[in-house]
């Protein structure tokens, strides 16, 4: 895979910064999530959602590594079972269409996640990290690739994630893609941290060991490595549970569509006919 080309970089270190997190010669500790796509509502073909998480109890920063198909939108997961109250990393390719963004985001309720500016996040880019912060495009085999530290992170305006004595083993977890495919919808490419996204195409939960993935300083903490399949190139499922995702749609349109068919259809040739039948004094009627 190229590198990151260099305006692409400047252009991501005028938003992040890049992270001096030294290069670790093994992985941090680390819970991960996958799901292979097996029935089309994430990406296209056979493709993975990976999700790797680490946390440094001494600083409370949370190091991640997050990948989806390059045929969605974008990309996300938060902490808690459901939108509400959750602090979410969500990603998107940049404006050069090569690099990611990374929007920390925190929900109110079932609506739009808004940027969340009291927690700073960094890119990372260190060994042994394949295609950071990169989005390829290789035929069915297109990416999008995510490695980044969020600083003081266990803790937001409405939540906190326990990483004291008393950390969940099974942490609720929640994750989405947006609609891919063709059109305004699948087009996001964005260096603005507000973006807006539309409505994802498909989303799930899952539980996480959050025990599994602590670090107790910086000496051990980092960005998750892969930690499968031959030579270790790949991420595998390790202390997370399974998952399936339910496919999901954007009403908008059809109750659009809709509503113009009965326009059409009924209210108009109506309103025609009302025109030739009633009196003058009843065309006030016919123009509400």
């Amino acid at each position: 895979m190229l590198s990151l080309p260099f305006n692409a970089l400047l252009l991501a270190l005028s938003f992040f910064g890049l992270s001096t997190a030294a290069t670790t010669t093994s992985s941090p500790p680390a819970s991960v999530f996958t799901y292979t796509n097996d029935n089309g509502n994430i990406g296209g073909g056979n493709q993975s959602f990976v999700f790797a998480l680490n946390i440094d109890q001494s600083t409370s920063d949370v190091y991640i590594h997050m990948s989806a198909p390059a045929g969605n939108s974008w990309m996300g997961v938060g902490f808690g079972s459901v939108m509400q109250n959750s602090f979410m990393f969500i990603a998107y390719p940049s404006s050069n269409g090569t690099g990611v963004t990374l929007s920390p985001r925190v929900a109110t309720g079932h609506s739009e996640p808004s940027y969340y500016k009291d927690i700073h996040c960094n890119l990372v880019w260190e060994g042994g990290l394949p295609n950071s912060n990169e989005v390829t495009k290789e035929g069915s085999a297109s990416a999008m690739y995510l490695d980044a530290v969020c600083h003081n992170a266990t803790k937001w305006s409405n939540g906190e994630l326990n990483t004291g004595a008393s950390a969940s083993k099974t942490q609720p977890m929640i994750f989405a893609v947006g609609p891919g495919g063709h059109g305004p919808s699948s087009n996001l490419q964005s260096d603005d941290l507000s973006a807006g996204l539309v409505r994802h195409t498909a989303y799930g939960t899952f539980t996480m060991d959050i025990t599994q993935a602590l670090s107790k300083d910086s000496t051990t903490a980092g960005v998750p490595l892969p930690n499968g399949g031959p030579n270790n190139s790949t991420y595998t499922l390790s202390g997370a549970s399974t998952s399936t995702p339910k496919s999901d749609h954007d009403p908008a349109p059809a109750i659009h569509g809709l509503i113009m068919c009965l326009s059409f259809v009924i209210i108009f040739p109506l309103g025609a006919l009302l025109l030739r039948t009633l009196n003058r004094e009843s065309l006030k009627s016919h123009g509400w």
